[in-house]
């Protein structure tokens, strides 16, 4: 496989990953309830997925070109 074992394409991939993770327990878990208002909650978690997607986006592209 092409670089799926270089520790820069695992990063980013990990990173995307937790963009998105981290994106649904701001908008619809209750931990942060108490620090923002829900507007401001689905704002940011909408903030951080299209971050995440887009990092994914990048890693999925170079991955693609290096091959």
């Amino acid at each position: 496989m092409k670089n799926v074992n270089n520790p820069t394409f695992i990063f980013g991939l990990l990173m995307a990953v937790l963009y998105i993770i981290a994106a649904f327990v701001i908008a619809f878990t209750s931990f942060f309830e108490h620090s923002f208002t829900q507007p401001i909650r689905y704002g940011i978690g909408a903030l951080f997925l299209l971050y995440g997607i887009f990092r994914g986006w990048r890693i999925f592209k170079q991955y693609k070109d290096e091959g």
